[in-house]
């Protein structure tokens, strides 16, 4: 073309245009998305701290003696939340307390509750005490929509049937489509020792 006296456009413009335009078109089509994900994101956040504050305050005002939670403003994650609360000191003997699971936007996952088992006393009133602790903890969360604490039959018979030295673990699905999980952790007689924990643990799945 050039020794025909014909003279070439500059590809400066077009290669410009080759560039530009899928950045460009990019921006154009994600910006919108990437702003909506950090609005849906600063929401969820914003209920999670809302839901986990309303948790511990529930704790707190029911008289815990030690609560714990995490702080969704400070630290954001993609698999939830949890609040302890404790009805006992942490370096009393026999401690009972509630862990309360949520989501990143703050709906409930998962309650559990954890009781020390004493020896001193009988299967029945370990069992009677337990659930009363149970009971008390999830009392404070009664504003809050938690499902009843209660301890299967089938854990409660085995339980009363054993000794404490037999571990026992039930699985139970709700008609509210609820999955319970119930638990008495011990160690064989063998191997039992002032070391061994003993305690019975229920979980609520939801």
């Amino acid at each position: 073309a050039e020794k025909g006296g014909v003279r070439l456009p500059s590809l400066g413009a077009w290669r410009a245009a080759v560039v530009l335009v899928p950045i460009l078109v990019f921006v154009a089509v994600f910006t919108p998305r990437l702003v909506s994900s950090a609005q849906a994101s600063s929401e969820a956040r914003a209920e999670a701290a809302e839901r986990v504050s309303a948790i511990e305050g529930a704790f707190e005002d029911g008289g815990c003696a030690y609560v714990s939670a995490d702080d969704p403003t400070r630290r954001q994650t993609s698999y939830g939340y949890s609040v302890y609360g404790y009805l006992d000191a942490l370096d009393e003997p026999l401690v009972s307390y509630a862990c309360v699971d949520t989501d990143a936007s703050g709906a409930l996952k998962e309650i559990s509750y954890h009781a020390d088992i004493d020896l001193t006393l009988s299967p029945e009133e370990n069992l009677a005490a337990v659930q009363a602790d149970f009971d008390r903890l999830a009392d404070m969360l009664s504003g809050l929509g938690m499902p009843s604490p209660t301890l299967p039959a089938e854990f409660t018979e085995e339980f009363l049937a054993g000794t404490y030295y037999d571990d026992v673990s039930v699985y139970e699905g709700t008609e509210d489509g609820l999955t319970v999980y119930a638990h008495f952790s011990t160690d064989p007689k063998e191997e039992f020792n002032e070391n061994s924990d003993t305690y019975v643990f229920l979980s609520i799945e939801v």
